[in-house]
């Protein structure tokens, strides 16, 4: 039986949207309600390259010791495609809440293979203070591709200021090649403001995750995550500040990966079902004007099902400094020691750290930041999930070359190793192995390096027209078999966006 993804998990989206549907209606329909209704909508036409080249020379040279090296089944991929995307918005707006519907089906036709095949977008968002303090805030968001929005591509967020620690990261991976899926988000939050700064949040998150016509060698995996968060912001004084969170998430993952491997039986993939635990808490003081520092501990831990799956921890203690130099200028700045631990080995200590800076200018700004510490993904997608001590640097560029006309620049790199389990035995073989058991654990730690860069340019014109071009550059070199490739990928398109009607 497959708990992580059912059909009854797939049905689930037609509860929310049709609510959305219902509500916006009634909203709408009735003028008593003293409501803003805006349709809207536009089209979008596009053509996208994307070539991805694996290193043959590179797969050949890592020797697998004993067969227990785990490898994928990458292969060079070449996408060709025009792109044709429709899209519909509704808004509905009233003096405490508002509504917002935007869909956007995209048709696209791939030139190399004469395939096609259709993508969607769905994003549903609930807002209403129900008190002038107190919010609440209910979204939904479908997406089913077969591209992966990653934060290479995607900067809808801005987390530079923000230590790693800080930031909950669910991120998919693309690194086995293209694969199509679909992904649910729903999430539930509601905010209470009780003094000046201060803070009451607590929420609810679900995220599911299911891949399409994934190949037999494949490393994708399905996924149902749940998450319960809470967060307390409370300003002291005027100088001091302190802030407390947590948060609960489980995960299921697809069973039917779970397969008993016949010629290697240590080898086997055992079920990935976890809890995670995550904590912080801090301190934030503005002892010199126009600059803050702060004190941070954050925490990690998961537990897995399985016996035989190694469960870790991670603990974080950050002294962290931040300067708001002018209107135009910011920097901040980050350090402190780090200790991991592994189920059955020993602790490590080391450390983590973070800086970012932006400054602004007259037609654009400049942000840069660099983050170092360790983490545990356990929901990219992959079975890549072990530990990982990475550091990372990123600097984005955005400047108004004409008034009509912008132009973007980034640059990032992120060296990272991990530790994979190659093979897990009980200690004493020939017993059953039940809940209780013992294992012993063989792990190897690869290192891999990825460098990203890409340009883009912009263009308005006739108020609701806007045309792009972009291209993305990224090179990976991996100590993993079929984990090292160069890819490019270009994207230009021409879209149409504006109100339709309001009442």
């Amino acid at each position: 039986m497959n708990r992580g993804v059912s059909d009854k998990n797939v049905s689930r989206l037609n509860y929310f949207i049709p609510l959305c549907v219902a509500v916006a209606t009634l909203t709408t329909s009735t003028g008593t309600l003293a409501r803003d209704v805006t349709l809207g909508g536009g089209i979008g036409v596009g053509y996208e390259f994307s070539d991805r080249q694996y290193d043959e020379d590179a797969s050949s040279e890592q020797e697998q010791l004993d067969g227990t090296q785990p490898i994928t089944d990458n292969t060079d991929e070449r996408y060709n495609r025009v792109r044709f995307s429709p899209l519909v918005t509704l808004t509905s707006t009233a003096a405490r809440d508002e509504i917002v519907l935007r869909y956007s089906p995209s048709f696209r036709y791939d030139l190399e293979n004469s395939d096609n095949n259709v993508d969607h977008d769905f994003l549903a968002t609930y807002n209403r203070f129900i008190t002038e303090s107190w919010q609440v805030k209910l979204s939904e968001k479908y997406l089913l591709t077969d591209y992966v929005y990653s934060r290479q591509t995607d900067e809808t967020e801005d987390t530079a200021a923000v230590p790693a620690d800080l930031v909950t990261e669910t991120e998919l991976s693309d690194a086995d090649n293209r694969r199509k899926y679909w992904v649910n988000d729903v999430s539930l939050r509601s905010d209470y403001v009780y003094w000046a700064d201060s803070l009451f949040a607590v929420g609810y998150s679900n995220r599911i995750l299911e891949n399409i016509d994934n190949g037999s060698n494949s490393n994708y995996e399905d996924y149902v995550r749940h998450e319960v968060f809470s967060e307390v912001i409370h300003r002291f004084s005027s100088i001091w500040q302190g802030s407390v969170s947590g948060s609960y998430i489980r995960g299921l993952f697809d069973e039917e990966a779970v397969e008993q491997n016949a010629a290697n039986p240590e080898l086997t993939d055992f079920e990935k079902d976890l809890n995670e635990y995550r904590a912080a808490m801090a301190i934030r003081a503005n002892l010199i004007d126009r600059q803050s520092q702060m004190l941070l501990y954050s925490f990690y831990g998961d537990d897995y099902d399985a016996k035989q799956r190694n469960n870790s921890t991670i603990h974080d203690m950050t002294l962290g400094w931040q300067w708001d130099i002018s209107k135009e200028s910011m920097f901040s700045l980050g350090a402190g020691p780090s200790y991991a631990k592994i189920e059955g080995s020993e602790g490590e200590w080391g450390y983590n750290g973070y800086m970012a800076g932006w400054l602004a200018f007259e037609r654009g700004i400049i942000n840069l930041s660099a983050n170092r510490g360790y983490e545990r993904r356990n929901f990219t997608g992959t079975n890549d999930n072990g530990l990982r001590e990475f550091w990372e640097t990123r600097l984005t560029i955005n400047y108004q070359l004409l008034q009509y006309l912008s132009a973007g620049l980034y640059s990032s790199y992120r060296d990272e190793d991990e530790e994979v389990t190659l093979v897990v035995t009980p200690v004493a073989p020939d017993s059953e192995i039940t809940a209780a058991a013992d294992f012993d654990t063989e792990t190897e730690t690869f290192n891999r390096k990825r460098f990203s860069t890409g340009a883009s340019l912009g263009y308005t014109f006739w108020q609701w027209y806007t045309a792009t071009i972009s291209y993305d550059f990224i090179h990976q070199d991996s100590e993993k078999i079929d984990d090292s490739f160069d890819e490019h990928r270009i994207f230009v398109t021409l879209s149409y966006e504006t109100d339709f009607f309001s009442w």
